[in-house]
Parts: structure tokens; C-alpha cells; sequence
């Protein structure tokens, strides 16, 4: 493993034990809104949070927990996943005011939808939701140049279990991203079974899918422990160098399929000089 991944995973550790609450662990929580179907099983998860530990050196909690508006530890930690697909019922304004107060204090919501259409009534809510918790603000698209995108590993555009939006959403306060919104189900795709088995099926499922969506989660895990660190001069001529080696590496894949190219029609031209000679 990099060095710099080490370096990145001990950084993660200390913020865990300096912010929000006692957590010596990174917990993979959930929010669950009142009157909210949850759809999944804490175990789920069981072996991503394995390969977070394995890939990040994060240590992670060994299994996902799910708290509510009430719980005390919705400020153990500066992050929390809303994961859902059914309508709810509105928040309360004592709810929507708590909600404010975690983003206020230095907290991060990831929002994934496992109902992938805009028009739902699950997708609606919930970002109309955070638009009376954070008046004044709005829903944007992220663009490719946002930290989020290069917190751990470097990505060019979000995935999940379906591959419908190319983007995520996001609402900006305080001088940063506090809300996160994906509707491409990331959540779903990540979901294993007691033996590992991965329990939904992939669209379209090419072959690497599986594996940016485990990428992009870590990557948002870290934007919300570490905030926009990624953009320190510290960081800067590491990201630059991996940039430039990929241009690289597609430069030298560019220049291998032209030369492929050519030898194609080298042989091409020389099997129809060969069957002008036969006639």
C-alpha cells in the first residue's frame, strides 16, 4: 500500500477521535427519517467495511448502525447516510432545526436513492426536506474538478448499482458540501450477503462497476472525515503527478492501438498484392 494511503488512513483516525464524539471506531451509519422504510440489513455491509480497513487502513466499526433524529449518537461523527426509496412524512420543525445543527457543526449527509427516477416521491421529498432545513440554499449539480472526486482514489463521475445519472447533486453552506445527493443507488450495489454474496444485480454490469462503486463510497467517506484536505499544496503535486500518469498511460495505449492500426493495413494491402500476383 502507498504510503500516502497510510498517511491518509491515520489522518482519517485522529480526525474520528477529535471531532464530533468519543469515536474511536468509523462507524457506517445510517439515518433513519421518521416513517421510513429502511431496506437493508445491518450486516449488509459487513464486507465493505473489511475492505475499507483492508484498502484505507480506516478502522472501521464491524458492523453498520442505524440512529434517528433522537438517538445521542447522531453527533458521535460528522457522517451519516440517508438511505431510501419510499415517501415519508415531513420532518417536524424541532427535526429539520437538529438536522441543521449536525450540518452546522461541522457535519456530512450522504443522501442515496434507491428509487432511481427524479420523479418519485421519495427523491422529491427528501431534497425539498433539505431545502426548508438550509433555506436559502439550492440543489446543484458537482462538477468534475470537486474534491469529492479525488479524496482517496481520482474519479472522473459518480456510480452505483444503476448507471442513470452522471452526476451527483449537492447543497454548499458554511464554505463547503454539507448534502450529497446520488440517485444512482450506490448503496444497493454494495449490499453482500452472510457469505459474500453481492445481493443486487448490476446496470449495465461492466466489469469494473462493482469495484468504483466501492471507489466512490470510500472517496465520499473521506470527503466527510478529512473536508476539502485534498486541496492543500500538500496534496496538490501527488494528485497532479497521478494525473499526468494516467495521460500517460492513455497516451501510451493511444500510440500502441495506432500501431496496431497500421500494421492491420500493412497486412491488409500486402494480402491483396499477394492475390493480384495469383491472378
Amino acid at each position: 500500500m502507498d504510503v500516502r494511503f497510510k498517511l491518509t488512513g491515520l489522518i482519517v483516525a485522529v480526525l474520528l477521535l477529535t471531532s464530533f464524539g468519543d469515536a474511536s471506531l468509523f462507524h457506517l451509519r445510517f439515518l433513519k427519517l421518521p416513517g421510513m422504510k429502511i431496506p437493508f440489513e445491518k450486516g449488509d455491509y459487513k464486507f465493505f467495511l473489511l475492505d475499507l480497513k483492508r484498502r484505507t487502513n480506516v478502522e472501521p466499526a464491524p458492523l453498520s448502525d442505524i440512529v434517528t433524529l433522537q438517538s445521542r449518537k447522531l453527533f458521535d461523527q460528522p457522517f451519516l447516510i440517508i438511505y431510501g426509496c419510499n415517501s415519508f412524512p415531513p420532518l417536524t420543525d424541532e427535526e429539520r432545526q437538529r438536522l441543521r445543527l449536525f450540518l452546522q457543526s461541522g457535519g456530512f449527509i450522504f443522501i442515496d436513492s434507491c428509487d432511481t427516477d427524479d420523479l418519485t416521491d421519495f427523491n422529491r421529498e427528501i431534497k425539498d426536506e433539505f431545502l426548508k432545513i438550509l433555506p436559502g440554499r439550492k440543489w446543484k449539480r458537482v462538477k468534475p474538478d470537486h474534491v469529492i472526486f479525488q479524496s482517496f482514489y481520482l474519479l472522473d463521475a459518480p456510480t452505483g448499482r444503476v448507471e442513470r445519472y452522471p452526476y451527483f447533486e449537492k447543497i454548499d453552506s458554511w464554505g463547503r458540501t454539507v448534502v450529497l445527493f446520488s440517485g444512482n443507488d450506490l448503496m444497493g450495489a454494495l449490499r453482500q450477503d452472510v457469505f459474500g454474496n453481492y445481493i443486487e444485480d448490476l446496470e449495465p454490469g461492466w466489469s469494473l462497476q462493482r469495484d468504483f462503486c466501492i471507489r466512490t463510497l470510500i472517496n465520499i467517506i473521506f470527503y466527510a472525515l478529512t473536508g476539502t484536505y485534498k486541496k492543500d499544496q500538500l496534496h496538490a503535486p501527488y494528485i497532479l503527478e497521478r494525473r499526468q500518469r494516467r495521460g500517460f498511460y492513455q497516451k501510451w495505449i493511444n500510440e500502441m492501438m495506432n500501431d496496431v492500426n497500421r500494421r492491420q493495413k500493412k497486412f491488409k494491402k500486402l494480402q491483396k498484392s499477394r492475390r493480384n500476383r495469383k491472378r
